[in-house]
Formats: C-alpha cells, sequence, structure tokens
C-alpha cells in the first residue's frame, strides 16, 4: 500500500518560504508519514486481531461442553451456545438461578485464587438441574475465569460403558434348555417395569448378563447402567463409592469431589451384585434410598433427587441370613418385589455343547487358533461333570483346552485333570481303610485331596481372587481353605 503527500505554492512567495524552510518541511513530511504509517499497521493489527477473536470465538462455540469466560469488573465477557443449551437459556427462572450459582463459583475461584471443580444440583419447580462446573483462572489476568459446564448426563455418559444393545442379547445369551428359554422370555417380560429385581443363583451362573438384558428392553436402555460389586469394595470406602461426596468433604478427599454410583445410574439402572456382603449400617442406607428416591453425598447439606432402577444379586441365602439377624427383613422385600432364579449349569447339562461351540469361536479369535469342534468323548466328559463353578468355570475350561491343542478337533487329552478326575480315582487309602481310622481324620484326608483336584484347575497355584472364588462355590472362609488344604 502506497501513499503520497504534496506541498506546493500557488504563488512565488509561497514558493519563496517552501525553499526557505526546505529542510523543516522534509523532516515535517518524514514524521507525518511515519505517524500515518503507525495508523496503518494499528489498523491491519486492529484487523488482524478480530479476525483471530472471531476465529477463536467461532472454535469455543462448536466446542461440545459448555463455555462461560467472566471477568469480576465486566461480568460475563461470552457464553457458547452449549452453556446456553445447559442453563435453559430459553426459561428465565432456571437461566437466573443456575447462572447465580455459577457466578458465585467463579468469584469465589476469583478470591481463592485456586482453579476449583464443583458440582451444582438445583430443584426447581420439581425439576433436578445437575451441572459440573470446572473454573479456570485466566493466566495474566487474576480477574477472569474460564467456565466449563457440562450436565451430569454428558458425564454418565463419558464414564458409564452402557453399549450393550437390545439386538445383541440373542448373541449375550447362549442356551439349548427350556429352562433357559423359559428364563430368558420372563426376563423380557419384567423388563419394561419399573420394579427392582432381585436375581439368586450359584456363582458363574451369569447374574449380571441377565441384569444388562433387563435393562436393555426396559425404557431406560438409553441412560446409563452401572454395575457395583459390594463384596469388591472395602467397607470403608463404601459410603463414598455409592453416595459420592463434595468438594473438601473429608481428608485426603478427591479434588472437585466425586460422583457416587447411585447419580451416575440416575435414570438408568443401578445393579449391586454381591448384595448379601452388604454391611448392615450400610444395608440401612440402602433402604433410604430405595424408599425416599433420594440421596446424601458425603459433605453435602442438600440431599439430591435420584431416579434409579435397582437390579440387586446374590449367590447367598438371604432368608437364612435374614433369621440369622445378618440381612434386613425390610430391604430384602424391597429389593426382592421381581424374583429371578438362574439354574446351575448341572441342571441344564443341555446348555454346554452349545456354550462349547460359542467358547471355541470367542478363544479362537482371542488365541489366534482355528480349533473347528470338539470330539464327542471330550463332550461327554464335560457333560458328565458337574460344574461347582458353572458357566464360569466352563469357559475357563474350554479357554485351556483352546491354548494346549494341537489338532483341529478338542480331545480329552487336553482336558484339565481335575475335571476328568471322579470320586472313584481317591487314592486307595482313603478307600480302603476308612473303616479301620478315626472319621474325623478321613474327612480331613478327603477334604485336603479335594481341595487339591480343585486347585488343578489352576495349575495348582490359583491367585487370591480364585481362592476367594473357590471358597464362596465350598461356603467356606479363607482361613478354612488353607487350613483343610493342610489337612488340618
Amino acid at each position: 500500500m502506497e501513499g503520497v503527500i504534496v506541498i506546493a505554492s500557488i504563488n512565488k512567495e509561497q514558493q519563496k518560504i517552501l525553499i526557505a524552510k526546505q529542510n523543516e518541511l522534509l523532516k515535517y513530511l518524514e514524521n507525518l508519514s511515519d505517524l500515518i504509517a503507525s495508523k496503518a499497521k494499528e489498523n491491519r493489527l486492529l484487523e488482524k486481531t478480530l479476525n483471530v477473536k472471531k476465529e477463536l470465538t467461532s472454535v469455543v462455540d462448536t466446542i461440545q461442553e459448555g463455555i462461560l469466560f467472566y471477568s469480576s469488573k465486566e461480568g460475563i465477557l461470552h457464553i457458547n451456545p452449549h452453556a446456553k443449551l445447559y442453563l435453559h437459556c430459553n426459561n428465565k427462572k432456571v437461566r437466573t438461578t443456575l447462572l447465580k450459582e455459577i457466578i458465585e463459583i467463579a468469584q469465589d475461584t476469583i478470591s481463592k485464587q485456586k482453579n476449583q471443580i464443583d458440582q451444582i444440583y438445583k430443584n426447581i419447580d420439581n425439576v433436578q438441574f445437575s451441572l459440573q462446573l470446572q473454573s479456570y483462572l485466566v493466566e495474566n489476568d487474576p480477574q477472569k475465569v474460564l467456565c466449563i459446564i457440562n450436565p451430569l448426563s454428558k458425564i454418565q455418559n463419558d464414564i458409564t460403558q452402557n453399549d450393550f444393545e437390545e439386538n445383541n442379547v440373542e448373541r449375550a445369551i447362549v442356551y439349548a434348555s427350556p429352562s433357559m428359554h423359559h428364563l430368558l422370555k420372563t426376563t423380557e417380560i419384567i423388563a419394561p417395569s419399573p420394579l427392582n429385581v432381585l436375581i439368586t443363583g450359584e456363582s458363574g451362573t451369569g447374574k449380571e448378563l441377565f441384569a444388562r438384558v433387563i435393562h436393555s428392553y426396559s425404557q431406560r436402555r438409553g441412560h446409563p447402567f452401572v454395575a457395583v460389586n459390594c463384596a469388591s469394595i472395602p467397607e470403608n470406602l463404601l459410603e463414598s463409592e455409592l453416595f459420592g461426596y463434595e468438594n473438601g468433604a473429608f481428608t485426603g478427599a478427591r479434588k472437585g469431589g466425586k460422583i457416587g454410583k447411585f447419580l451416575l445410574a440416575n435414570h438408568g439402572t443401578l445393579f449391586l451384585d454381591e448384595i448379601g456382603e452388604l454391611p448392615l449400617y450400610m444395608q440401612s442406607k440402602l433402604l433410604r434410598v430405595l424408599s425416599e428416591q433420594q440421596i446424601d453425598p458425603i459433605g453435602s447439606i442438600n440431599p439430591i433427587h435420584i431416579d434409579v432402577r435397582f437390579i440387586a444379586a446374590t449367590n447367598k441365602d438371604l432368608e437364612k441370613m435374614m433369621i440369622n439377624k445378618e440381612f434386613r427383613e425390610d430391604l430384602y422385600y424391597r429389593l426382592n418385589v421381581i424374583p429371578l432364579n438362574i439354574p446351575p449349569l448341572r441342571d441344564r447339562k443341555e446348555d454346554i455343547s452349545v456354550l462349547v461351540k460359542y467358547f471355541i469361536t470367542k478363544y479362537n479369535a482371542k488365541l489366534g487358533k482355528n480349533i473347528q469342534t470338539i470330539s464327542q468323548e471330550a463332550l461327554q466328559i464335560l457333560q458328565s461333570y458337574d460344574w461347582p463353578g458353572n458357566v464360569r468355570e466352563l469357559e475357563n475350561c474350554v479357554e485351556y483346552m483352546i491354548a494346549f491343542e494341537k489338532n483341529p478337533i478338542l480331545s480329552p487329552s487336553n482336558i484339565p485333570k481335575s475335571i476328568v478326575k471322579t470320586d472313584s480315582e481317591i487314592p486307595h487309602q482313603l478307600n480302603d481303610d476308612i473303616l479301620l481310622r478315626p472319621l474325623k481324620s478321613s474327612v480331613k484326608d478327603y477334604e485336603k485331596h479335594l481341595l487339591e483336584r480343585i486347585n488343578e484347575k489352576y495349575q495348582g497355584h490359583p491367585s487370591k481372587n480364585e481362592i476367594l472364588e473357590i471358597c464362596k462355590i465350598l461356603h467356606i472362609s479363607i482361613a478354612s481353605y488353607y487350613r483343610k488344604l493342610k489337612g488340618e
């Protein structure tokens, strides 16, 4: 870009003045041209800055999170479309209430000069609004805050794995027996109901799988399915895992607090596995949640309303536990609105052959093998076994056989010894000398031998989790397991 400045005279007297002050005029022109050039540069820079700002605004407006830029001096500087959506800006009352909460948190962030993560729960006209707010100080400007806003429903989808589709049900439940066919049909009937379900059955029968089937057929299938194993969470952490906690609720609490499983499952299904392991004090708290459909996160002063369908499962006799005062009777009847019992594999041996075929396909892909089928002799051995570990034990057995099989057909030679052996193979001294020895001593030897047979399934060295599973199947404690294994 170029320009011209002209200084001209219109008569001889002016011409003489221009010639006399030529140097001063040249210097003036030089300064004037510099001023014009800097002004033009400033305009170009301003235009470029405005373009960059426009581009950044465009980027912020396309982000899938709510963005709100706040200044303690100027108020709200920018709010993107997702933030307007999450704050329900088309509803004046909701918008005003939620914005007030956000601005208070932003002001608190500026006051403390510390980034924060907070949850906002507001009940407006009997509608629960739940948001997570992350507030970050702007570098080099401590009076401005960037707020990232997300509704709880979005966080639920990000955290939970809810990919069990209704059209996968038939592939997920593998069966051939009439009892399982009837059970699946019953499941489809009860699924649309909002009522709570109690699934009973031995360990390894697939209780969680049926819980997922119920969820997938229900009206809640578009919302989260959250599974909690009550036996796997330490007792001192159970309440915080289920109910969550507020920011700074206790020493060592995670910054920004934690969303509990109850809230994660909001509008969806919460599956409480091993419900019989729940301590009595937590049974009381769960009963209150079931009755009132609201929770109190640790450190919170305001209860939060939830809409959750509960499915519980256990391999224990809860009725016996009620008699022994180990399980609350009122909680049992709250959970056992619709009972569902899954039969053990030994009572539906028609399913073994189709399950074996399913596991062959599954582990061919996983192990890079090309097993075509199982021999009739090997299948007969599997069908004659009682499978105390049910489908889970059968799956482990087939995986083991495929791993060691060198031919395209699974043969009896690769069946784990613990399954091939029968009671007739107990050492002869247990049979021949049983009448010549004290009963207590013979029982101890039998128990030791039985545990050794079970351990062979795990190559003689089961892990801690596998030992826990064995103890659950045999209904003994871990201490009893080790004592009986020593023959004591």
